[in-house]
């Protein structure tokens, strides 16, 4: 009898590691899922056609002040 209490406790001692995997899958597949859609918006957006922007003022200068 003590022998089937000590398998049973094992086997209960087992579900927690076992059942780990799955609980870190979840969130990298949601989030693999989130980025194969933003991708899928930033390919399949239309390129902006026209416009008035002039960039001249942004030439990408960066000038930190102390």
């Amino acid at each position: 009898m003590g022998g089937f209490v000590a398998f049973v406790m094992a086997m209960l001692q087992l579900v927690a590691p076992v059942k780990h995997p799955s609980d870190v899958m979840a969130p990298l597949t949601r989030g693999l899922a989130a980025v194969e859609r933003g991708l899928d918006l930033i390919e399949l957006s239309p390129v902006e056609q026209g416009g008035t922007h002039d960039g001249s003022r942004g030439r990408g200068d960066i000038h930190l002040r102390t």
